[in-house]
């Protein structure tokens, strides 16, 4: 939390709750580790948002799927199959 209030983000703090929450938040920093800081080699990073498409991206994952229909169903309704006949 130090961290995020030397940046500039805000800590809310509530009585009788051991969580703080942090604002504003950018996805970005969900996938950002402590050792992100100190360490400069930036392999662990890259791999996290490789592991983060690949879990997406597994069209066996429930998230994978979720994923799939949201991008297949535009304004509830079915997109045509011309839409995605060039993505091959």
């Amino acid at each position: 939390m130090a961290a995020a209030l030397l940046e500039g983000l805000v800590a809310i703090i509530i009585d009788n709750t051991p969580f703080a929450l942090i604002v504003p938040v950018v996805f970005g920093q969900f996938l950002q580790a402590p050792e992100d800081y100190y360490e400069s080699f930036d392999f662990i990073r890259t791999f996290r948002w490789l592991a983060l498409l690949a879990a997406t991206a597994a069209p066996n994952s429930p998230l994978g799927q979720k994923v799939e229909i949201t991008l297949s169903v535009m304004n509830g309704q079915p997109l045509q199959d011309t839409t995605f006949g060039t993505m091959q």
